[in-house]
């Protein structure tokens, strides 16, 4: 186990929406050089071009023999070799949290630049594989500088073996990522250490005494978005959109979490503090405020205990034992939330909300959202309630806005996504069967 593991503030078992199962946990949760990358690309009006143009090809480094197996920190070394902060990367991810670095040692990257591109996220990357860095180098080229300034709460970013999808641990404002979410060949595939100790289907075993299922799925062109983890080979736009969804809720939680204050004081001022002082500092902005606006956020809602059920494995009580998916969809209907996930914390309603939100803002990725009936979800089972692009349903998008302005602050870009570029959310025929559904979204017979 990694000794830079820490204590994991970001809310890293979620149901990263996209998937047909209903798990709800993040399991999938070259050389150190520029690789040929442009650091002021991404910035352009249509970041998703880059994917679609003919021309596009993604990097696939040859793996050498001894990098096509885990390797352990002690294998780690800073994706560049010219970084500024190379010497201390390694030790300040690995420190204990009572001897974390300070910002004199190691500041976030937005103390140091308003505006991080590229280089400036790169010269914080930590790798065990080359070829990790290679590829999360390729996926930043093709991010708007809105996404790239969302690394601006990052201290170092750690991209190896042993970690489980993506993390960001508060207290040293460190950004964790695993070859599960990056992968495309089965060369790179066997870099992933493989957990001993995770059962999802023992973590689950309460939601089989209830009477649906949730499912969630992401949409692009109506083309569900197919990563095909079981298999040894993944298509880069598919492993793209997946990693881009975590990426935003880990991101969206560093920024909820840190004191506004701390890019714009002085660093000498904040030299001897650490990212855990000023995650202290912090009120909790905005994913508390949504919870207190009672015309956004309905607290009293029967699903705040069905979701422990379903997500915490608690036990059911005989009431939820027999509550319909029928009238499970129709209470969620009613409320803002973009996914059932939603109503575990106050913090994954904001993550859900702003990677729903941004997916959609800047790659057109819709998110289905349906309860099916029973728990057995075969393709004759029926759909209760679904709701396509959800987020566009107006309670929905009232509640993703408030939450990316206080993310992105306002503008007219912004404001005119939400008045006129979401699409129109639409309403699943109760009683559709999910044969026909998932045909129409991944051809399905």
């Amino acid at each position: 186990t990694d000794s830079g593991a820490g204590t994991d503030s970001g809310a890293g078992t979620d149901s990263d929406a996209g998937t047909d199962t209903d798990a709800g946990t993040s399991t999938d949760a070259g050389t150190g050089t520029d690789a040929g990358t442009d650091p002021d690309a991404g910035t352009g009006d249509d970041p998703l071009s880059p994917l679609y143009d003919d021309n596009f090809v993604a990097i696939k480094p040859s793996i050498p023999a001894d990098q096509r197996q885990p390797l352990t920190i002690d294998n780690a070394k800073p994706f560049r070799a010219t970084s500024a902060y190379g010497d201390v990367l390694k030790t300040c991810y690995q420190a204990a949290e009572e001897n974390s670095c300070n910002f004199g040692v190691l500041p976030m990257i937005g103390q140091i630049t308003s505006t991080p591109d590229i280089n400036s996220i790169m010269d914080r990357v930590v790798v065990t594989h080359d070829w990790m860095g290679t590829r999360f180098e390729q996926i930043l080229s093709s991010y708007s500088k809105e996404e790239l300034s969302l690394f601006r709460g990052v201290t170092v970013i750690y991209i190896g073996s042993s970690i489980n999808g993506i993390n960001y641990l508060a207290n040293k404002a460190s950004l964790l990522i695993g070859p599960s979410v990056l992968w495309l060949t089965s060369d790179e595939k066997a870099a992933i250490q493989v957990s001993s100790n995770l059962d999802r289907n023992a973590r689950f075993n309460s939601r089989d005494e209830l009477q649906f299922t949730f499912i969630t799925r992401q949409l692009f062109n109506n083309i569900k978005l197919d990563e095909k983890s079981d298999q040894n080979e993944r298509d880069f736009v598919a492993m793209y959109f997946r990693f881009t969804n975590q990426l935003y809720k880990r991101l969206a939680f560093a920024i909820e979490g840190i004191d506004p204050a701390t890019y714009s004081t002085q660093l000498s001022q904040l030299s001897e503090n650490t990212p855990g002082d000023q995650f202290k500092l912090s009120s909790g902005l905005f994913a508390q405020q949504l919870h207190n606006d009672m015309t956004l956020t309905n607290n009293d809602s029967f699903l705040y205990d069905l979701v422990d059920v379903y997500y915490n494995n608690v036990l059911a009580t005989d009431v939820q034992k027999i509550d319909t998916a029928a009238n499970v969809g129709l209470q969620f209907s009613m409320e803002g939330k973009v996914n059932f996930f939603s109503y575990t914390t106050d913090l994954s309603d904001a993550q859900q909300l702003f990677a729903s939100g941004m997916l959609l803002y800047k790659h057109g990725i819709t998110t289905d959202s349906l309860f099916i009936e029973g728990r057995d979800v075969v393709y004759n089972a029926n759909i209760a309630f679904g709701e396509r692009n959800r987020l566009a349903s107006p309670l929905v998008a009232a509640r993703a806005k408030f939450v990316m302005q206080s993310i992105l602050g306002s503008s007219s870009e912004l404001d005119q996504f939400f008045e006129s570029e979401m699409g129109e959310s639409v309403l699943i025929t109760p009683g559709t069967w999910w044969r026909d559904y998932a045909a129409t979204t991944d051809g399905t017979p």
